[in-house]
């Protein structure tokens, strides 16, 4: 009973953090919380651990209990750490994003602004100049796709697209000066499509750019 009571707690404080009443660096004390809810200090602590694990309570030993809104960085590190961690195959990340990137291509296309684009531009000179280095350029390469995700200006899809990008294994994917010159033309025909307001175009050439990684990595349609 104790047990579904302190979950029960925690739920409902989290709901309280959601819906904005218990805001970021509102302190929370166990004594108050204690007396609301009446039950014991104890069970309030259990409610308050088990939020601290969901990162929605910040325990500071000696100062207090504060509630802590998790930024995108930390939703998505959590998210990339379950997919690791669930032992996921590879052909399926690559087939969630060839399934996402390609339906979203034309939300980018209505939703691309002038900042947008010349970042993307600077990405894509960056991979140039460091074509040489295969470590570099994947860095810059998982950048640009993700900087691409953003112009989408929707933040579910952002993370859920950022955790996609960050687990594809870009090491089987620029071995060579050849594969990194290949995969460079198909940047630029990307953000030669992006600019040309061409939908169907940049679906095509996210697409076609996935099917190069797909052969590269071994990885079957």
């Amino acid at each position: 009973m104790s047990e579904l009571l302190y979950i029960n707690i925690s739920k409902q404080i989290e709901q309280q953090i959601q819906e904005g009443t218990l805001k970021e660096n509102d302190r929370l004390s166990e004594r108050k919380l204690a007396e609301d809810y009446g039950v014991s200090r104890t069970v309030i602590r259990e409610a308050l651990k088990l939020l601290n694990e969901k990162g929605l309570v910040d325990i500071q030993y000696g100062r207090g209990n504060f509630v802590s809104v998790p930024d995108n960085s930390m939703v998505m590190d959590k998210f990339v750490s379950s997919i690791h961690n669930s032992s996921l195959k590879m052909e399926d990340v690559v087939e969630a994003r060839e399934i996402l990137e390609s339906v979203m291509a034309g939300y980018i296309i209505d939703r691309v602004n002038r900042q947008d684009i010349e970042d993307l531009e600077n990405l894509v000179r960056q991979m140039e100049e460091v074509m040489e280095d295969g470590e570099a350029y994947a860095k810059l390469d998982a950048g640009f796709h993700y900087r691409l995700m953003q112009c989408i200006k929707n933040e579910v899809l952002e993370l859920v697209m950022g955790a996609l990008n960050n687990l594809t294994k870009r090491s089987q994917l620029y071995r060579s000066m050849e594969e990194r010159k290949i995969t460079h033309e198909e940047h630029k025909l990307i953000l030669d499509r992006l600019k040309a307001c061409d939908g169907e175009g940049l679906r095509e050439a996210v697409l076609a750019h996935i099917t190069c990684a797909r052969s590269r990595m071994g990885i079957k349609n």
